[in-house]
Parts: C-alpha cells; structure tokens; sequence
C-alpha cells in the first residue's frame, strides 16, 4: 500500500482528521468508489514555549472539497455523487430524579397508676423514622447533528458543506466513510501501464469566521490582569488568529486573510490512497 508522505494531517489534527481512499485501478477494475472519513473535534492549542497564550479552536462549518485535477487520467462519475441534502439526527437524553421522604410515628402510651403501668395511657413518647421513596426517568429528546449539503465550488470541484445543529463546534464525523462512499472515479487510461494511480486529493476548508476560538488564556499571570478587559480580549484574540495563521502556513496550507471573516482557509489536506485487496 503506498503510503502518504504528503498528507497535510498535522496542524490541528484535533480539530479536523481526514482519511481517504479507493481501490486500487491496477486490479483490473474501470470504476471505484472514493471513501472519505472525516472527523471533527476541539483541540488545545499553544502548548509551545514560544507561544504567549492557550485557547481552544474548533470550527462551526466546513467544506469537503474533491480535487481533480485536470492532468489526471480520471474523472468523477456525476451520476454516483452523494448530492442528497441530509440531516443526520440523533437523540439527546437527559435523566431526572425525584426524591420524595415522609416521616413515619411510633407511639407508646404510658399511664403511671399506683397500681403499675398502664400502656392504654393518654401520655405519649413518640419515635419518628423516615420513608424514603426514589423515583428516576430518562427524557429521549431528537435533535439534528449533522446538516450536510452537497454542491460545486466556482472551480467545479465537487464539495460538501457542514455544519451542526446549533452553530455549535463540529464534532464527531458526518457519515459512516465505509458504507457512505462520496462518489465514484472514472479511470480513463485506454490500456497500457496502470501501475501509477491518479492523484485525487480532497481538502478541508472554512471561512475566518467559521473557527470557534474559546477559553482564551495569557501564559503571564500579570498580563492576564492587565489585558482581562475588553481591550485585553481583542489582543488575545488577535494572538490565537495569528497563532492559527502561522501553523497553517508553515505546514503549507492556504490562507488568504485570516483577518478577513470571509477569508478561506484550508485547515486539512489529503491525497486518496490506492488499496489493494
């Protein structure tokens, strides 16, 4: 199985994960199903020495885009793309308890005669015990996960747009990759040597305003009192953005203007692997 070294999966890989594959073209086979596995979450980030604050990144929508690009001997089958707009839904459980109690009375009247004890007495010493009664339930609630939609990017790539039910941070992964595979490629080689696959890669992209930075924390306790107003807030902000601009350059991804809200972003980037049976 080849491997890929140059898989984009380092940078935040909390925050997004992606895995891709497709059967091998040199097995014989014409037409094969692209999988793409891609799983969300929240990550800790500046962790690093150098770094001057900590602060958690997640992302509230993202875009799963397939590139194929033109060089390649392969296209996509538009008939098998997955274009159904769906909502995933799952449930949400929460559990109650009551706790009722009542106190319980048992008496034992004592009369003192000359002639004894009497236990038909009118006096009264009382002992109380208390009754406890636990009463538990489970509310199932459905709520939408996942919102999926399928359309093109103004290049034609084929692309899927995410997002969570309540503008929260995505989390978890959108479909099931195995069973739910994004579409089907088309090897388009008229015989000859098909030991060297096509280059299919997929990316994973958002907008500035689509990552969800929270939690945000000065590592200098001093400075942390100093900048714990609001001018403070939007200089730790402005750290955590540039912060999330210089590791996505580093690993070579592309950002157009991380100040911008409407700036793209590409947070992950994969080439599909070829397996073999």
């Amino acid at each position: 199985m080849p491997r890929n070294t140059d898989n984009r999966r380092r940078v935040f890989a909390d925050v997004v994960s992606i895995d891709a594959w497709h059967a091998s073209f040199d097995s014989g086979k014409a037409v094969v199903d692209l999988h793409a596995d891609v799983m969300f979450g929240t990550a800790r980030l500046g962790g690093e020495p150098e770094s001057p604050i900590t602060f958690r990144l997640a992302v509230k929508r993202a875009e799963l885009v397939v590139v194929v690009p033109e060089t390649e001997p392969v296209k996509v089958d538009p008939a098998s793309v997955a274009r159904e707009i769906r909502i995933t839904k799952g449930k949400k459980v929460e559990t109650f308890q009551r706790t009722e109690g009542r106190k319980l009375k048992a008496g034992l009247g004592l009369n003192l005669s000359k002639k004894g004890v009497n236990t038909e007495a009118k006096g009264e010493a009382r002992a109380h015990r208390e009754q406890t009664t636990v009463q538990k339930w489970d509310l199932s609630t459905p709520v939408q996960q996942f919102k999926i939609h399928h359309s093109k990017t103004d290049t034609g790539d084929y692309r899927w747009i995410i997002t969570f039910y309540n503008d929260a941070g995505l989390e978890g992964s959108p479909w099931d990759a195995a069973k739910e595979p994004r579409l089907k490629l088309i090897d388009t080689r008229n015989g000859g040597n098909k030991s060297i696959e096509p280059t299919v890669r997929l990316e994973v992209r958002c907008r500035a305003e689509d990552l969800a930075i929270s939690d945000l924390c000065d590592k200098d306790e001093t400075r942390w009192n100093l900048l714990s107003r609001a001018s403070g807030f939007k200089t730790r902000m402005a750290a955590a953005t540039a912060y999330v601009r210089n590791k996505l350059i580093e690993e070579g991804l592309h950002v157009t203007s991380i100040e911008d809200r409407f700036g793209e972003l590409t947070i992950a980037n994969i080439t599909a692997e070829a397996r073999r049976p």
